[in-house]
């Protein structure tokens, strides 16, 4: 009966030392068979850190391992999220590491919380390293329970791609898409030149840019806008539509993509074409045009005409009182000088008016030199016989 004690003391002193000599230091051990087959797993714990595949974990929890998936608990419609470090990149899915999220359901996928606890003022965000300094990518402000969620892009500045776009220093552009832009707002879509976002972005002053559609308030006419805001004290507060390099510019209600046809109707304000500013008299002209003007017909619209020359109680200036004011002043009656024409232009539908008029009034003088030229005839005739 001893000696059986003796054996089995010395089995379990034996079993201990194998187990000791199997597991080193901090290192948890395994398992790897039946009986007494006890080594070190991949976890390693030194009280202050724990390594997973490392003995040497350089952060409080530190793996070697590769992938690092999570499950829900029965795998309900295979819902997962993993972390795969060394990724090796496909398509545009960069080298480097990622995050992903999967499921069997349609329309699930990852979602970042940051205040899912119900705590307020958390922000959530991207960053990346650049120019020696840690740089906002994409962030949302410090939201309160209240407040509207906002998203803020490269408050430090950078450049905005959407779509394939190439975009390089050299563009001088903070944002550029290549695709269409669909905007739903009762204001429309503003570019502003504030610097201050406490300001407010159409107030009548600070330059910006809005470009609108119908809405029920202060446009309920159904009509579209393109307009420019800043302080009316300034001439240059202005719209402008350039086409550089000599390129065609094209203002049309018809096809998008045909010169103007036969389509609506554009209608304009005052309108300069050319450099000059008119002044003078006519700084109130709704048209002004600083150089030659080509068209096919134009009509100028008039009250009057000059046909009342041919009334029976018009009173047709004397030609010897014509010939007195013509030698006075140089130019005909009622017509402007050439002085006034200088300063002033000539009003068209008004000379056009006045030249008639003199016409009309030749066409009286020489009518009544005729009837006296052949009344002189028949006397001359009747003295020769």
């Amino acid at each position: 009966m001893k000696t059986k004690k003796i054996k089995f003391l010395v089995f379990v002193s034996l079993l201990t030392v194998s187990l000791v000599k199997a597991q080193t230091t901090n290192q948890l051990a395994k398992f790897t068979g039946s009986g007494t087959n006890v080594k070190d797993s991949n976890i390693f714990d030194d009280g202050t850190k724990i390594g997973f595949g490392t003995t040497t974990p350089a952060y409080a929890f530190d793996s070697n391992l590769g992938y690092a998936r999570f499950s829900y608990p029965g795998a309900i419609n295979n819902r997962f999220f993993q972390i795969i470090p060394g990724y090796q990149g496909n398509g545009d899915i960069p080298a480097g590491s990622y995050i992903s999220a999967g499921s069997s359901v349609s329309g699930e996928g990852l979602s970042l919380l940051p205040n899912g606890g119900g705590n307020t003022g958390v922000k959530l965000g991207a960053y990346v390293y650049a120019k020696n300094k840690w740089t906002s990518v994409w962030e949302t402000q410090n939201e309160n329970a209240t407040s509207t969620p906002t998203l803020s892009l490269l408050k430090g500045g950078g450049w905005v791609n959407l779509g394939d776009i190439n975009n390089t220093n050299a563009d001088k552009t903070n944002f550029s898409l290549n695709g269409d832009i669909i905007a739903r707002s009762d204001k429309g879509i503003g570019i502003s030149l504030i610097q201050n976002m406490n300001i407010p972005f159409w107030d009548g002053k600070n330059k910006s840019l809005r470009i609108s559609i119908p809405d029920q308030s202060w446009n309920p006419n159904g009509s579209a806008f393109i307009d420019v805001n800043g302080d009316n004290s300034n001439i240059n507060n202005a719209l402008y539509i350039n086409s550089w390099s000599g390129r065609d510019t094209y203002i049309n209600t018809g096809s998008w993509n045909t010169p103007p046809n036969n389509g609506g109707t554009v209608y304009l304000g005052k309108t300069r074409i050319g450099a000059k500013r008119p002044n003078g008299i006519h700084a109130d002209a709704q048209l002004s045009v600083d150089g030659k003007v080509l068209a096919k017909s134009v009509y100028v619209n008039t009250t009057t005409w000059a046909d009342y020359v041919f009334a029976n109680d018009y009173k047709l200036p004397k030609l010897s009182d014509v010939e007195t004011f013509y030698k006075e002043n140089k130019h005909l009656p009622e017509i402007p000088s050439e002085k006034e024409v200088i300063e002033n232009g000539v009003n068209v539908a008004e000379m056009n008016k006045l030249l008639l008029k003199k016409v009309e009034e030749l066409t009286l003088y020489i009518v009544d030199q005729n009837k006296k030229i052949e009344e002189l005839r028949n006397e001359i005739n009747l003295l020769k016989k």
